[in-house]
């Protein structure tokens, strides 16, 4: 009996353990943005993070958005509703293309993310940075870029699940990320997605 027991354990540990790994060569097909020496590692992280989902969406239900407990801290109202909807999604979707890092998107997002970092604004109202008709997500909050991209796939409280179509859309086949200090919120990221 002790025996079954034990290789029971063993079986169900090794197929969790087994599981919930990216392979390296998953983590470098995702990883778009990894010879671009300027993109920060937290910035290629977010291109990683977004095209494990897009590339592998049932691997990364259950590796990443089934854990995932939201933010320490933060009262999230329907967070239960939101990720289970997430995890559905995942699970019935077949895999698209990676975002291919781009450069272009970037300019942009760091042109927004400089001037958001520093000025009140609503939500995607640029004064400075001249919109490009990319669709945008913005993130505000010191979170790693792991979370933050959580958080967008998640969309917590928001009804369209824009941020979420944005980061699996895929008719979007660009993409640039920055992250910037923040005056209120410590950082924030700005993404920009494209054709």
């Amino acid at each position: 009996m002790t025996r079954i027991f034990v290789f029971l354990f063993f079986l169900l540990t090794s197929q969790f353990v087994l599981s919930q790994a990216w392979t390296n060569e998953q983590l470098d097909e995702a990883n778009t943005a990894k010879d671009y020496d300027y993109v920060t590692d937290e910035e290629k992280k977010i291109v990683q993070y977004i095209n494990l989902c897009r590339m592998f969406p049932k691997q990364f239900a259950s590796n990443e958005v089934k854990p995932y407990t939201g933010i320490r801290g933060l009262k999230y109202k329907g967070l239960a509703k939101f990720k289970t909807s997430l995890i559905n999604e995942l699970n019935s979707r077949q895999p698209v293309d990676a975002l291919e890092f781009d450069e272009n998107m970037y300019d942009d997002a760091e042109c927004y993310a400089a001037e958001i970092s520093k000025n009140r604004r609503a939500a995607h109202q640029r004064k400075n940075c001249e919109k490009n008709g990319y669709a945008e997500n913005l993130y505000f909050g010191k979170q790693d870029a792991k979370t933050i991209v959580l958080e967008w796939l998640i969309d917590c409280g928001i009804a369209t699940l824009g941020h979420r179509k944005n980061c699996l859309n895929k008719l979007y086949g660009g993409f640039g990320v920055k992250i910037d200090t923040h005056y209120e919120y410590g950082k924030c990221a700005v993404g920009e997605f494209g054709e």
